[in-house]
């Protein structure tokens, strides 16, 4: 089965549950740009992180995620919408503090951080929202952005393992919010649960490609003890890195460019444009340079 999210109600809790598995995404997205062990791991998280909070309700149609750390990752930086396209990036992709259980995030962040967050709710209309990343950790953080600007009570798990040769081996996350009605007791009972390690217990015992249905059953299923019982499925979306730049975006902004960064340019032979979300590179000769610049110049 293929990455995928799906949203669902716990119902005689009046709780919201989303469940991602996004390990294809997280892998091409670290292969891009050559993450080492930590480095995937962060990008890995964002993206998990990303694709709940644009799945979460009907709008926002775009979700741009921002982590900023004053540790050697710098930070990580995901784009996600709707319908499930996501793509991302490290900073420092060269980041690695490996350990015998694998390489750790923890110093990778540092001792501070913000996690900033962008939602396009309307086309062209993007609702800005910034806190402190607490505990060095993308998913407390992102629980306090939702808490601030949603005012409502939020659990997110993120879990990014490494295979057998450091690269990305699986990546889940679960999002839980508890509605104006919902069950105080039952989002205790989840966010203990989820310390105790279900989504990794989960992982263990899950046979072939993980469904994140069965995920949010077994977490349920230890938490209220009744399973999939309670919980009504809305919908599933197809979830993969995708990134939309093209060469005639790349052309579109070399000519919003000042002609004397064209002209520099065209003596330099060429132009080459590398895009931060997906490491493509586009090369632009300097007749198609002279052509930006005249046009430029006719206006």
């Amino acid at each position: 089965m293929s990455d995928h999210l799906v949203r669902a109600m716990v119902e005689d809790a009046d709780l919201r549950a989303l469940a991602v598995v996004a390990t294809d995404a997280a892998r091409e997205a670290s292969r891009r740009h050559r993450c080492a062990g930590t480095a995937g791991l962060a990008l890995g998280e964002g993206i998990l992180a990303g694709l709940l909070l644009a799945r979460l309700h009907k709008l926002p149609r775009r979700v741009n995620l921002q982590i900023a750390c004053d540790g050697p990752l710098r930070g990580v930086v995901v784009d996600a919408d709707a319908e499930g396209r996501v793509r991302g990036y490290a900073r420092v992709p060269s980041v690695d503090f490996p350990s015998a259980k694998g390489s750790l995030l923890g110093p990778a962040f540092g001792s501070s951080g913000l996690v900033n967050v962008l939602r396009e709710m309307t086309p062209g209309t993007w609702y800005q929202g910034t806190v402190e990343m607490p505990a060095r950790s993308i998913a407390r953080g992102v629980e306090a952005y939702l808490s601030a600007s949603e005012q409502v009570e939020s659990i997110i798990h993120l879990v990014v393992r490494q295979d057998a040769e450091g690269g990305i081996g699986a990546a889940v996350g679960v999002l839980f919010q508890r509605l104006p009605e919902g069950n105080r007791a039952a989002m205790a009972a989840i966010r203990a649960r989820l310390d105790e390690g279900a989504v990794l217990e989960w992982l263990e015992g899950e046979a072939g490609a993980p469904a994140a249905g069965r995920l949010l059953d077994h977490i349920m299923g230890g938490a209220e003890g009744k399973g999939g019982e309670n919980l009504q499925f809305f919908d599933r979306t197809g979830v993969a890195f995708h990134c939309d730049c093209d060469r005639s975006r790349v052309i579109g902004i070399l000519g919003s460019l000042p002609a004397a960064d064209l002209q520099e340019m065209i003596e330099e032979g060429r132009a080459e444009v590398t895009c931060d979300f997906c490491g493509d590179s586009y090369e632009v000769p300097a007749q198609e340079l002279a052509e930006l610049l005249a046009a430029k110049t006719r206006s």
